[in-house]
């Protein structure tokens, strides 16, 4: 009775065994396939190719040589960067340009007056990214009474007057952000300009 006794208790202990070791050996199959699945997710995919990784890279690069350029061709204008925060860069310098100047005495947006650089003088002045050749003054009201505008006729319905200047300019705002802002700089002194015109286009 005994002998029987333990025999079915040993039965039982194999048996609790091979299941035991069978679910362990389970387990280790299914983690393996889950291993080369996760494997084969990785390397096919969906990655970057190797061409457009190359392109990538490509980009980075040509974007931190057309920096650096813009970099030296802004020091050799007599511009030094000072200062960027990402949405603009403050730059130290002054310049001597020509251009058309734009004054709106009533229907403006932003700053009533902008200078619209002739093609040598853009190269004086520092070239960012978003730069479109057009400045504003923060110092507008200095420009107008040196170019005797403030003191100029007009009506609600034509308030621009247009018209050519040499002056001198002093620092230099750059945008770097697509928000409807023009580059700003200090206006110092006209050293020839042309009398504004009413333009009522």
């Amino acid at each position: 009775m005994l002998k029987k006794f333990i025999l079915t208790v040993s039965v039982i202990f194999n048996l609790v065994v091979l299941i035991f070791f069978g679910v362990y050996l389970l387990g280790s199959v299914l983690d393996q396939e889950m291993y080369k699945l996760a494997s084969m997710k990785y390397f096919f995919g969906d990655h970057p190719t190797a061409e457009q990784v190359y392109d990538n890279q490509l980009s980075a690069y040509e974007c931190l040589n057309e920096k650096e350029d813009n970099e030296e061709d802004n020091e050799e204008a007599g511009f030094e960067l000072t200062q960027e925060d990402g949405q603009s860069n403050k730059y130290e310098g002054t310049s001597t340009v020509s251009g058309v100047y734009t004054y709106r005495a009533v229907n403006y947006h932003g700053l009533p007056v902008t200078f619209e650089l002739d093609a040598a003088s853009e190269d004086l002045v520092p070239q960012d990214e978003l730069f479109s050749g057009r400045v504003a003054f923060g110092n507008y009201d200095d420009f107008l009474e040196a170019l005797g505008l403030d003191d100029l006729s007009y009506t609600d319905d034509c308030d621009t007057f247009t018209g050519t200047a040499t002056i001198q300019i002093d620092g230099y705002t750059s945008v770097l952000i697509e928000a409807g802002v023009t580059d700003t700089t200090t206006f110092v002194e006209a050293l020839d300009y042309s009398e504004g015109v009413l333009d009522c286009s």
